[in-house]
């Protein structure tokens, strides 16, 4: 496409594949995949180059600007378009040119036949919408919070004013009521999505009022993000540092479970302004330990447990990560959470309780199944603890943690063989977690519902799970996690009798492999028997 000058907030077709800037979504008739933001904006500039090499300094100076990163991070976007490109059903269109750059060569034509009519003027319409101070900082922001007021408050009679809206009144309006009207047009964000994102903040009455206003307004947890991401500059100069400081913490709050990035990052800005912040020391050491960086965590746990102002729910809460971050045997660790939940009770504080109670149980399995020695008997009685922690969890509406309680029961009934009542529970995991929005979790319950019902033959529910988690994870920039769910896929080709597309899925797989990750026997003996053309895991790992 010759002349090409501009792409921004286009749609561009290659072939058969819609490219669409403006939403960062890769489009074929039967797939739809949203990437991150600055990975489509090297895409985009290659293609606004096409025919014609991009160098690297180019690339990063177009898309990162004055942000220092590292080479990786170009390495990474190219790697990313490529395995998007490959899913798509494209090849060869990003060239690799040593020492010099990268080239993209395609047949471009603006604008997709799919494209909905009225786009532009509904993109203008975002975009001014879009302004950062507009919905954060200015008058709009108030309109905005009303509206959003009345629609939590389900069937409340009279809407309350922003202006006087407290924590604890928005507290009670998110938790969700028996009876309460439903709306025309059901909103994409349940009310327990946004109790469960800002329980952290809820629970200690700080405000959520930005939070929720821009949840509700753009009905989308990832576009909530990015917009009070891109107020976050022109807030630090017009607010005070401790009014600045409740705006991050709002900012963190949406991020924890959906851009643990984000979130750290927000987190660390915080304890620059308030290093004695016990909620962001707390945060940050949970964010370590799920990416296992262990040394990180417990540096902030100690800050966090030497800060003045501390309450037992959070000492408690503390000591139970360090238990997680320093865990070297499981059978240890599990006393010791036996001991926090012990305390916690005595303490009457039943939350942090019945999250001691569930992490007991945790290692209490982990050491059981690495000496081989569960009994049917031990699963029982895990199910029946797990059991006491859900109604718990039930009882306080934490609606955040009933999921991964309910996932850890589902797994225990697998081991028991009982496998349609696992079904059951992972389904029952699964509507919750739909309604919070949390791509991570929703593709692991997936997953599992996936797997167990390969395990009992029933292939076409399997392809139908493992095709929605592949979705969710591509929705939500996690593609780095795809290569054991296209496994999956692999195996339900195969046992359809479906031997090239297994072959294909197989070797898609094996490519976005992370090269640190041993591949299991299971997978190894699964090449085997696929009988493709050529091997595949030796050649990929060649």
């Amino acid at each position: 496409m010759p002349g090409l000058l501009n792409l921004e907030d286009q749609s561009v077709q290659c072939e058969h594949v819609c490219f669409d800037f403006y939403r960062s979504i890769i489009e074929t008739s039967k797939s739809q995949s949203k990437v991150e933001f600055r990975i489509m904006h090297v895409l985009r500039v290659l293609m606004e180059n096409n025919g014609r090499v991009v160098s690297r300094d180019v690339l990063h100076e177009r898309v990162w600007d004055d942000v220092h990163v590292g080479e990786d991070s170009l390495n990474r976007a190219i790697s990313v378009l490529r395995r998007e490109f490959s899913a798509a059903g494209l090849n060869n269109l990003i060239t690799t040119i040593p020492r010099r750059g990268y080239r993209f060569d395609g047949e471009l034509k603006l604008a997709c036949p799919s494209s909905p009519p009225g786009r532009a003027s509904d993109k203008a319409k975002s975009r001014s919408r879009r302004r950062p101070g507009a919905l954060i900082l200015g008058a709009l922001a108030f309109v905005v919070l009303i509206g959003s007021a009345a629609w939590i408050a389900g069937n409340a009679s009279e809407t309350v004013s922003a202006q006087h809206l407290t924590p604890e009144q928005v507290a009670a309006q998110i938790f969700p009521t028996i009876n309460s009207a439903i709306p025309e047009r059901q909103p994409a964000i349940d009310r327990r999505a946004i109790r469960s994102a800002l329980s952290p903040l809820l629970d200690r009455g700080m405000p959520v009022d930005t939070a929720v206003a821009t949840l509700v307004e753009y009905q989308d947890f990832e576009e909530a993000i990015r917009v009070m991401r891109e107020a976050q500059d022109g807030s630090m100069g017009s607010l005070t540092p401790e009014k600045y400081t409740e705006f991050l913490h709002q900012i963190g709050a949406l991020a924890f479970d959906r851009q643990s990035d984000v979130a750290i990052a927000v987190y660390l800005e915080i304890l620059l302004f308030s290093p004695d912040d016990v909620l962001a020391l707390s945060q940050v050491s949970k964010l370590y330990v799920l990416k296992n960086e262990r040394r990180e965590a417990l540096a902030y746990i100690e800050q966090a447990l030497a800060a003045d102002a501390l309450s037992q729910a959070d000492r408690l809460d503390l000591e139970m990560t360090r238990i997680r971050a320093s865990a070297e045997d499981f059978s240890e660790a599990a006393q010791q959470l036996e001991r926090v939940h012990t305390e916690a009770e005595s303490l009457e504080q039943y939350s942090v309780a019945a999250n001691a109670l569930r992490y007991q149980v945790n290692y209490e399995w982990l050491n059981a199944t690495v000496s081989n020695a569960i009994t049917p008997d031990d699963l029982e009685r895990w199910i029946g603890l797990l059991g006491s922690v859900l109604a718990s969890q039930e009882a306080s509406e934490a609606f955040h943690e009933i999921p991964l309680t309910k996932s850890m029961m589902g797994l225990m009934l697998k081991q028991l063989d009982r496998r349609g009542e696992a079904i059951e529970v992972f389904s029952e995991a699964l509507t919750l977690e739909r309604l919070l929005h949390r791509p991570t979790w929703q593709h692991a319950i997936l997953t599992n519902l996936a797997t167990t019902y390969l395990e009992i033959g029933d292939l076409e529910r399997g392809a139908r799970y493992n095709d929605e988690a592949i979705a969710v994870l591509r929705n939500a920039n996690l593609a780095s996690q795809l290569h054991y769910n296209w496994m999956l896929a692999s195996k339900i080709a195969h046992e359809s009798g479906q031997s090239d597309e297994a072959c294909r899925i197989f070797r898609l797989a094996m490519e976005a492999w992370p090269p640190s990750l041993e591949v299991p026997g299971d997978d190894v003996q699964l090449e085997s028997e696929l009988g493709c053309a050529a091997p595949i895991i030796s050649a990929m790992r060649n």
